[in-house]
């Protein structure tokens, strides 16, 4: 499993535990720059149809919840206004279930029609959804303290 970390460097150094790290101040990477929130990619859905996104947000990938939500809470309230449906690409093999219950960015294709007319999708919240090409856990950034 792969983790991102964020540093920005200043001194003195901050020793936690057997690691030291430039002292600053812990922040989630909820808004990272490499990728858009989910309410953000919902928004932009009609334009961005068929396009390759990063999408960053909180992943549930169990038997009848298969999809990235805004936040924690509305992975809890399993709020269809807040997320996304998540699906594999084809020759994406990544178990996605290894990854519930966490926040990570998501890479892949956007769509507007992830569960076409006549299809069954029980896993879905939403007709709007990504297929998966890449999958990365986000951790903690430190940034230099104001």
């Amino acid at each position: 499993m792969r983790s991102i970390v964020v540093l920005t460097l200043s001194f003195p150094l901050l020793c936690l535990g057997a690691g030291c790290v430039a002292a600053g101040t812990l922040k989630d990477i909820h808004e990272d720059p490499q990728c858009v929130s989910v309410d953000q990619a919902l928004s932009s859905i009609g334009s961005a149809e068929g396009d390759i996104v990063s999408v960053c947000g909180f992943l549930k990938y169990g038997f009848e919840d298969k999809n990235l939500y805004s936040t924690e809470r509305a992975a809890r309230d399993q709020s269809s206004k807040h997320c996304l449906a998540i699906g594999k690409r084809e020759g994406f093999s990544e178990d996605l279930s290894a990854w519930t219950g966490q926040r990570v960015r998501i890479s892949g294709v956007l769509t507007a029609d992830f569960c076409p007319p006549g299809t069954l999708c029980p896993a879905a919240c939403s007709n709007s959804g990504v297929f998966v090409e890449t999958i990365e856990r986000l951790g903690v950034s430190i940034s230099k303290a104001r």
